[in-house]
């Protein structure tokens, strides 16, 4: 489970690496900090490893701020994940009957 303030340290452990400088305030836009697309994919590539959920890039556009994207990184790290296999009330999901193959 992550906290907004875990994902915010990881993006600034990232832009520590990559010699980018994050602004104290987390208000501020992605694009405002000079941020690019090359910076977003390599930055979503790293959260989605370090925290351990599909981040897509385009998630770091829309939501804009250093704060909206830690918090809804946050809230899905926490949540759990429909993609698990398991279908209605944690059973296991069947992928279909040997029978059909």
């Amino acid at each position: 489970m992550s906290s907004p303030e875990t994902v915010l340290e990881l993006i600034r452990k990232w832009a520590a690496d990559h010699e980018i400088e994050m602004p104290s305030d987390i208000n501020q836009t992605f694009d405002g900090s000079g941020f690019d697309s090359i910076h977003s994919v390599e930055l979503a590539i790293f959260l989605e490893e370090k925290l351990g959920i599909p981040v897509d890039e385009t998630v770091i556009w829309e939501k804009a701020t250093f704060a909206a994207l830690a918090q809804h990184l946050a809230d899905r790290a926490g949540a759990p994940n429909p993609n698990d296999g398991k279908g209605p009330a944690g059973k296991d999901q069947l992928i279909g009957d040997a029978a059909d193959w």
